[in-house]
């Protein structure tokens, strides 16, 4: 497997893959890993945490739902909520496997719930690239730009073609390819979309 992009995304897309027995090839185009996700604050909502009930603070899916939906200011698209509903306590409790560190923070706005799990600046991506370092499975390589995809005769991707060290490489993928670079932020479309109020 491939996987284009080392933020946080592209390392967890790696070590998951590679925890469920793929053999993956990490490209970074950068010399340092991390992304957008390296320079962010930190926070994750996650809602129903052990954190949150030993401060006795209700919260489940269904109230973050209806903020999710309402911060979307009505763009947002349910099944891409839904999607995180049903994986975000999950993910909270992989990436503290990983050695991620959280606090609950205040909430931003007086009077909404307590759900916002922060850590320090970078410390999430670090604590998961830490783990694809040291899994056998996983070969990172940083200053690796992909340039393309590549599809196999039966028109599927089956590769990318990379730029590194002044050459261009094919790499080729058995199971697939994945794409982690860009976060959405840098699409004036998708910004609209999903994080209105910072449009």
């Amino acid at each position: 497997e491939i996987v284009g992009g080392a933020g946080l995304t592209g390392n967890a897309a790696a070590l998951s893959a590679a925890e469920a027995g793929a053999t993956v090839c990490l490209l970074e185009k950068r010399s340092e890993f991390g992304g957008s996700s390296v320079q962010s604050g930190g926070a994750l909502a996650f809602a129903g945490t052990d954190m949150q009930a030993a401060l006795g603070i209700k919260d489940n899916a269904d109230i973050l739902r209806q903020d999710l939906l309402f911060a979307g200011g009505g763009k947002a698209d349910p099944e891409v909520i839904e999607a995180y509903l049903d994986h975000q306590l999950e993910t909270f409790n992989w990436l503290r496997e990983c050695g991620a560190e959280f606090k609950l923070a205040p909430p931003a706005v007086p009077g909404k719930v307590n759900r916002m799990h922060s850590a320090a600046q970078g410390q999430v991506p670090r604590a998961v690239h830490h783990r694809v370092l040291e899994h056998p499975d996983i070969h990172y390589r940083c200053n690796a730009a992909v340039k393309r995809l590549l599809r196999n005769a039966d028109g599927r991707v089956g590769g990318v073609l990379l730029e590194a060290g002044g050459s261009e490489i094919t790499v080729t993928a058995k199971r697939g390819v994945i794409l982690a670079s860009g976060g959405f932020v840098r699409n004036r479309a998708l910004l609209e979309t999903f994080s209105p109020q910072w449009a």
